[in-house]
């Protein structure tokens, strides 16, 4: 028996060494270029070469050598032959020890790949390292850290205050001389631009001072970058980034133009520096809002908005939104809520809120309403509408249930009313699991104790005591907050007396589509002016 398997395997193995031709063409210069697949035994595989055929009238005049290509993913020839663009596979994998990735990129010397990082799991937005790793991979290579997670804070060039990295990815053309990678991320109430200088680690930030900058374009050191404001619509602006070292003394040329919004010149947006009024856990006791309304006015005469945002990991930043621009039209003041939590302010305070939603978020919106009332005495104690969208609308349930007498109207959009009951039906059911400070684990028993916490921590506990007329904005695709969530908050408000709408959507969560961004924003203004 062993000598007919001898025999049978001798002859696979010489039959296997016949190549297949699985693709051929004529080049320009009249060479035939042909590619082959053979199996490698040794190696349990398929392998691919190609090899060319010099053609003189007709004739085969010489045959080249075979060429490797089985790492090739991807390959594409110019048109002039000159040069040959190569995607190879490399087995070689790299130590990321249960970190997930984003965004890798090339230097442009080749010599580096780059990325942003961070631990795998827990909230789905939190502060990033930016790493690299030296080109070409080999089996020692190893990443090499060029910004660690940012805690708190960290001084910078010029001893500017930086708070950590949050985005999540860069611009197309990020590149600048002198291995500077230029980037944006939010800090605190703005988004910034950065440069990074991938060699020594130092980061320089490209200063605006009345809003938000973002890097949009780098080409051979010529910056492009978008300057955003409350009240006015965006600007383009162009610079020439000075040579390592002195990137501060960029100046920068307006290209297009743009002027306040008509109607929005008497009104002043202010940053917000707060304490919390309750401190739990690590020790977290900063956040801050963002006022935008009147410069001044007679005493309690304006009509406030309080509007925390979703998330919960995200953050108000100053730019322009249209739906803001049209409440402060109408005679509204908004004070927008970063909570303790919120992004751009260190992974501290994204740490924090995991566990305490429901009660530190709430508490830290209670704290900018009533800074904001004694701040701006022209503001209305006994006017104060809610507006909010998923976790945003989930704190304006919890606000309107918890202080019944506070609020007068609300908007809620998409809210988390009962985690719990979407524990098991959402796009993103770990989410539910880590913000109440629970593992996730899908396998195993039911954990009934996390979804008591679930249970225990939502608005729908403290909906019999709401008051306020309640204008709830669902979409019927909404994988993230399923639909069923708005419907059994407004069935229970119903039942209890309460003055509540529900208008209902053909659109996911974002309620994105723009004849249901005209619905929702229209209809939102005139519930708050019916019932404030």
């Amino acid at each position: 028996m062993s000598a007919k398997i001898d025999k049978i395997l001798k002859s696979y193995k010489s039959l296997a060494q016949t190549p297949t031709l699985i693709a051929a063409n004529i080049r320009p210069n009249g060479i035939i270029s042909t590619t082959w697949s053979q199996r490698n035994l040794e190696k349990g595989q398929t392998m691919k070469f190609v090899r060319d055929i010099f053609i003189t009238d007709l004739n085969k005049s010489a045959e080249g050598q075979p060429v490797d290509i089985s790492t090739e993913l991807l390959s594409k020839t110019s048109d002039t032959e000159k040069f040959r663009a190569i995607l190879r596979e490399n087995n070689i994998k790299l130590p990321l020890n249960g970190h997930s990735v984003k965004s890798p990129i090339f230097s442009p010397d080749g010599k580096s790949l780059v990325w942003l990082q961070r631990k795998a799991g827990g909230p789905h937005h939190a502060a990033m390292q930016l790493v690299k790793t030296n080109l070409p991979l080999t089996e020692n290579s190893k990443p090499i850290i060029i910004i660690d997670v940012v805690y708190t804070d960290r001084k910078i060039s010029n001893g500017k205050t930086f708070y950590g990295l949050f985005n999540t990815g860069f611009p197309k053309k990020p590149w600048a001389s002198g291995n500077r990678l230029l980037l944006n991320t939010s800090q605190r109430y703005t988004i910034n631009s950065y440069v990074v200088n991938i060699d020594s680690g130092e980061i320089t930030e490209l200063e605006f001072n009345n809003g938000s900058q973002l890097v949009m374009d780098v080409y051979e050191d010529k910056v492009l970058a978008v300057r955003q404001n409350y009240f006015r619509g965006d600007r383009l602006f162009l610079g020439k980034l000075p040579p390592p070292g002195s990137e501060t003394s960029i100046t920068w040329t307006e290209v297009t133009n743009s002027e306040t919004v008509q109607g929005l010149e008497g009104f002043m947006y202010k940053y917000l520096d707060l304490l919390a009024d309750n401190v739990e856990g690590n020790n977290v006791d900063t956040f801050n809002a963002i006022y935008l309304g009147p410069k001044s006015g007679d005493k309690a005469s304006v009509p406030l908005i309080v509007w925390p945002h979703g998330g919960p990991h995200s953050a108000f930043a100053n730019y322009f939104i249209l739906e803001a621009a049209l409440y402060l039209l109408f005679g509204f003041a908004i004070v927008f809520v970063n909570y303790r939590g919120s992004t751009g302010c260190g992974q501290k305070s994204i740490d924090f809120l995991l566990g305490k939603v429901g009660s530190a978020d709430v508490s830290d919106c209670i704290t900018a309403t009533d800074k904001s009332l004694e701040r701006f005495p022209w503001l209305n104690a006994n006017s104060i509408a809610l507006i909010g969208a998923s976790h945003g609308g989930f704190l304006v349930t919890h606000l309107s249930g918890q202080y019944p007498d506070k609020f007068k109207a609300v908007i809620a959009r998409n809210p988390v009313i009962d985690i719990a009951s979407m524990s098991f039906i959402s796009d993103i059911p770990d989410w539910r699991y880590v913000e109440v400070g629970q593992e996730y684990n899908p396998g195993g028993e039911i954990n009934n104790e996390a979804i008591s916490i679930m249970r225990r921590v939502s608005p729908i506990v403290h909906a019999h005591r709401v008051k306020a007329p309640t204008l709830l904005e669902i979409a019927s695709n909404d994988l993230r907050v399923p639909p069923h969530q708005g419907t059994e908050y407004y069935l229970r408000l119903k039942a209890n007396g309460v003055v509540t709408r529900m208008n209902l959507y053909n659109d996911n969560h974002s309620l994105g589509k723009v004849t249901n961004e005209i619905d929702k924003v229209i209809n939102g203004l005139l519930w708050i002016q019916e019932h404030l």
